[in-house]
């Protein structure tokens, strides 16, 4: 197997350093990363509407979770008081 020296900043050996699991190399982890599809690339998949609805239904549920910890909050400080 042929490899290569990389050069790279200190912080981004620490990122890498941070990611890699207990049997991987840091090759593997720039594989494991460099694999993953960005969110941009989904341009081709999903329509710019689809995108927005989608984009509204995740706020929808945002709130709805949000409106659902703060009542479970309040109940629980009512029943401590």
């Amino acid at each position: 197997m042929a490899t290569k020296s990389v050069t790279i900043k200190e912080s981004a050996y620490e990122i890498l350093k941070s990611r890699k699991e207990n049997n991987e190399s840091f090759s593997d982890v720039i594989e494991r990363i460099a694999r993953r599809r960005p969110l941009t690339d989904l341009n081709d998949v999903v329509s710019k509407s689809e995108g927005e609805n989608i984009a509204e239904e995740v706020e929808k549920v945002r709130e709805e979770m949000e409106e659902e910890l703060e009542n479970r909050s309040k109940r629980i400080s009512d029943a401590v008081e």
